[in-house]
């Protein structure tokens, strides 16, 4: 840049903004680098020094080219894809001291990257081209598309400031979890049948949503995000000479009872499968609830009720039913009947068995946490795992109990 002359390019560009290093050269390097232009220059070179994970290789070593030990990046990227690579190491980054990396890994971005385009292929048609000037959706009333436009303000938000705070883990997961679950598997549905009567409602809401996930998720995916962009023509430009998404406007008027009825849903399915309830089979609802706003709601939504939990009717009534299983939700309880759809005192033996095997498995996890040398010798990662298999034993392990007990 010039020094030790004052040149244009030293004035404008020194000293920088942003530092990146590994934990292990902190003091042979950023520390001299430090002391040595307080010296030169008086000034510090540097605002923030952001200290990565050390990514070692699935046996636990450094990565070494010489001994050939590691991922090679240009072989995961030929396998897997630029983008999925990116957002792997994005997602894994999550500035723990050290994280292990190998190919399988990469798995999770082709995966996510797989969603993204086909979730856009099924959105093309609706909203390639829309016109960005037309104000005709402006008026939503629909409380499902205000929901997806409230939780994408809430992921906006959340990586605005994951970003500021160069929390890039959280950015990645905060954008996967978004794009998978809230818009793919509940929005879509929720849409679907209106998207089939090509209602412009929901094009358009779908035209703000897509578009403004596609931006967030460019600095981690850029390729992919860019084809999609002139795919999808939300410009002739480039994606990368667009501006920031703003937050969208949002109604805000019944999105609760949106996410009543989310866990209503997942509550029945949730049922249906511990039940071991046939998938082809329909089966009743009956919900409990005082609120009558909620119910009104709840009618007006039976059909995609019906569609998404794969029940016959909706019915409200505050007598819970013989035989049946229940679940409860924020503001209602959930009853299935049983009764003709399920052989009770198999189902009921198979349930003890499920319950025994879940018992076994949760003493054995309580086992090795027993023995003081576990968690001194064991890898983080094991015992980050064992930890969340045990959460996840003692919750379906409640939810069978609890079905059990009302068979």
């Amino acid at each position: 840049m010039g020094w030790p002359d004052e040149t244009p390019d030293y004035k404008k560009f020194y000293p920088t903004d942003f530092l990146t290093t590994d934990p292990d050269i902190i003091f042979r390097w950023e520390a001299r680098m430090i002391f040595s232009s307080l010296e030169f220059t008086g000034k510090i070179p540097f605002r923030d020094v952001y200290i990565h994970s050390t990514v070692l290789a699935k046996s636990g070593e450094r990565m070494s080219r010489s001994k050939g030990v590691g991922v090679d990046p240009l072989e995961v990227i030929e396998k897997y894809g630029t983008d999925a690579v990116r957002f792997t190491i994005t997602y894994l980054e999550s500035q723990s001291q050290s994280y292990r990396l190998w190919d399988d890994r990469f798995q999770l971005g082709r995966n996510f990257c797989n969603k993204v385009w086909n979730a856009c292929r099924l959105v093309y048609p609706y909203i390639a081209g829309a016109r960005p000037e037309d104000t005709s959706w402006l008026g939503l009333t629909e409380p499902v598309d205000n929901w997806i436009r409230k939780r994408f303000n809430q992921v906006l938000e959340k990586v605005n400031q994951g970003l500021d705070r160069y929390a890039f883990s959280s950015v990645a997961a905060t954008l996967y979890d978004f794009f998978w679950h809230d818009l793919c598997d509940w929005y879509l549905e929720f849409a679907k049948l209106r998207l089939k009567s090509n209602s412009s409602e929901v094009r358009f809401n779908l035209y703000e949503v897509v578009r403004g996930v596609l931006q967030l998720l460019h600095p981690i995916m850029p390729f992919i995000t860019e084809e999609l962009w002139l795919r999808l023509k939300f410009s002739k430009g480039s994606l990368l000479a667009s501006t920031w998404p703003k937050p969208l406007v949002v109604a805000d008027k019944d999105i609760d009872k949106v996410e009543e009825m989310r866990q209503l849903i997942v509550a029945v399915r949730n049922i249906r499968s511990d039940m071991g309830v046939p998938a082809k089979k329909i089966t009743d609802c009956i919900v409990n609830t005082a609120d009558k706003a909620l119910i009104d709601f709840l009618k007006h939504n039976k059909g995609l009720i019906g569609q998404m939990a794969r029940v016959a009717g909706l019915r409200f009534s505050g007598k819970r039913p013989a035989r049946c299983s229940l679940a409860v939700t924020s503001r209602c309880e959930i009853y299935v009947p049983l009764e003709n759809v399920i052989n009770i005192e198999h189902e009921a033996s198979r349930l003890r068995k499920e319950i025994d095997n879940l018992e076994g498995a949760i003493a054995g996890i309580d086992a090795k946490f027993a023995n003081p040398n576990f968690e001194r010798r064991a890898r983080p990662e094991v015992i980050k795992t064992e930890r969340k298999r045990k959460a996840e034993f003692q919750d379906k392990l409640a939810r069978l109990e609890q079905q059990l007990r009302f068979l």
